[in-house]
């Protein structure tokens, strides 16, 4: 009785700190480059916060995301109502939760996110980028708007090269953690991650 006592006093010591190393791991993604921005970009409000980079090049946030020196997390886009050019709405560093705030019901939008597939077993080369593209059509979309979305989204595409998952989602309530992780397993290969990271908070932190 003794040593079951022990043994599970060991596995409970060890999964936390496998937990632990993953949190600090996926966390160092968002370095010091990301104080500056915290203060406007806060997820935890109920209110959406103020959008960055709109009006901005494609090519540039698209390039920001992919660079782990910035804090860039996810690029929001979509198509002006007259002219049906595709614009960059706004950038964020808070990850899914800040994203989600940001969907309209009245719109049909364009997102890449940045996911950290994390291998709490390894050293720091145990995380890896991996990069989600989302159609979000809104409830109130026209039914003439939902019938260009297929053509869209093959022209928005073409601006984020490399992406590994795309989906399709009418409710940001759909976008569930727990789903997207895994379905991003099947995208890992034979190196399975233990931890995916959709932002910086722990409330981000899917294990697998």
């Amino acid at each position: 009785e003794a040593d079951a006592k022990a043994k599970a006093e060991a596995d409970a010591k060890a999964k936390a700190e496998a937990d632990a190393k993953a949190k600090a791991q996926a966390a160092s993604a968002s370095s010091a480059a990301s104080a500056p921005v915290a203060a406007s970009a806060s997820s935890s409000s109920s209110a959406a916060a103020p959008l960055s980079g709109g009006g901005g090049s494609i090519a540039d946030a698209w390039h920001d995301l992919q660079d782990r020196h910035t804090p860039t997390n996810w690029i929001l886009t979509g198509f002006q109502e007259r002219k049906n050019e595709l614009e960059l709405i706004g950038t964020g560093t808070q990850g899914i939760r800040e994203l989600k705030s940001h969907l309209c019901a009245d719109r049909v939008l364009f997102a890449a996110l940045q996911v950290f597939a994390v291998d709490d077993r390894s050293s720091e080369s145990g995380r890896r980028d991996k990069f989600l593209f989302l159609t979000f059509i809104g409830s109130k979309v026209s039914v003439m708007k939902k019938a260009r979305v297929s053509v869209q989204r093959n022209q928005v595409l073409k601006n984020f090269p490399g992406v590994q998952i795309s989906f399709d989602v009418g409710d940001p309530d759909d976008l569930d953690l727990q789903a997207l992780a895994r379905k991003l397993m099947n995208s890992c290969g034979a190196h399975k991650p233990t931890f995916f990271a959709f932002g910086p908070s722990d409330e981000d932190f899917v294990r697998v």
